[in-house]
């Protein structure tokens, strides 16, 4: 008795892909009792696929039509190029892989991470990529160039961003923690040594240094009790002197200032203008007169302004009158700067620092 069928194997037409056994039943009106007849279906042949297929292959029949061809099969595979890291359209069925496509799909990247393709071990690889990271300087803080992508991070270069610093804060960069710290930032001010109360300038961010202090020293006599500038008795004593001679020192400029600013006094009927400068031209030209007499027309310009005719006997009245008025106002003004003087020699230092030499007020 024969089996009621067999095993054939059945193809795709269009391709030849193999896809899978189908039975071939027996056909009772051709079989006979010692020679079965199998009815084969449409599109199978009755050899079998041999040996195992590795991954992303198929069985394709063969050009004669009764084997079974080993072929690349990536129509159904998830195909990735190597070039880009992009997910691609798969090849056509029985096509082999072209050398820039890969199965393996790319890690997942982390931080400053890309992917590369490694062509000789053909798999994927995870590299640095730094090349569009904002990048500075963990001494400096500047920013520095970006790295081509796959070179690690430069020595004492890092990608971690500035944090938010306030006024007169500064970041500093934490080698253990490797983190940026915010720390106090005083660079470009004046502070003064409490020991001497010299001033210095800070040039590093950073805590402010021991003995050191921002109130500046009123005088040079002043020296530091841990809190504040203080006077003691004998400081007290040097600074009173010393202001007293700063004092009687400028009271002796404002008495060159007034001297050299010159006066205006009254003569015959008229304001004019007095001073060192006037006495050396009323003088030059009343001696170049002596000798050659005074151009025709000849006139001296009052304080207002106004030209006033004059012959040389009038100028040499004139230039008496002058001298006359220098010495009284010299002399006010002498008087005036040794009355100051007597006064700054009883002042105190509050009445000191508020003294200006002037006039006195009436």
């Amino acid at each position: 008795m024969h089996v009621p069928f067999i095993e054939f194997h059945r193809y795709d037409s269009a391709t030849g892909r193999y896809l899978g056994p189908v039975p071939a039943y027996l056909d009772p009106l051709e079989s006979s009792d010692e020679q079965p007849v199998y009815a084969a279906p449409a599109n199978a042949i009755a050899a079998s696929p041999a040996g195992e297929l590795a991954p992303c292959q198929s069985y394709r029949l063969n050009a004669a039509g009764d084997a079974w061809d080993v072929v690349p099969d990536y129509s159904q595979a998830e195909i990735w190029d190597t070039t880009t890291g992009l997910r691609c359209a798969p090849t056509a069925f029985g096509e082999s892989l072209p050398a820039n496509l890969a199965t393996d799909p790319p890690p997942a990247t982390g931080e400053y991470q890309a992917c590369e393709w490694d062509t000789k071990k053909r798999r994927w690889r995870l590299v640095p990529d730094y090349s569009g990271a904002v990048l500075r300087s963990t001494e400096t803080t500047a920013l520095v160039p970006s790295p081509p992508r796959g070179l690690p991070l430069p020595a004492k270069v890092t990608a971690v961003p500035l944090p938010i610093m306030a006024p007169k804060e500064a970041a500093q960069w934490d080698v253990v923690q490797e983190a940026w710290q915010i720390v106090p930032d005083h660079r470009g001010e004046t502070w003064y040594r409490t020991s001497d109360g010299s001033p210095t300038m800070l040039a590093e961010i950073g805590t402010v240094p021991d003995g050191l202090t921002q109130l500046p020293p009123p005088s040079r006599h002043h020296h530091w009790d841990g809190a504040c500038w203080i006077l003691d008795e004998a400081g007290t004593v040097a600074l009173l002197a010393e202001q007293r001679e700063a004092a009687a020192a400028a009271v002796t400029q404002w008495k060159e200032a007034q001297i050299a600013a010159g006066t205006v006094f009254e003569f015959d009927g008229h304001r004019w203008d007095g001073g060192l400068t006037v006495r050396y031209q009323m003088a030059s030209t009343i001696a170049a007169a002596e000798q050659i007499g005074l151009p025709t027309g000849f006139f001296w310009t009052d304080a207002d302004d106004r030209d006033v005719a004059v012959t040389l006997d009038q100028l040499k009245a004139l230039q008496s009158a002058h001298e006359l008025a220098m010495v009284a106002r010299g002399w006010e003004i002498h008087a005036r700067q040794r009355e100051m003087k007597r006064e700054v020699a009883e002042m105190t230092l509050e009445q000191l620092a508020e003294f200006v030499p002037c006039w006195p007020k009436h």
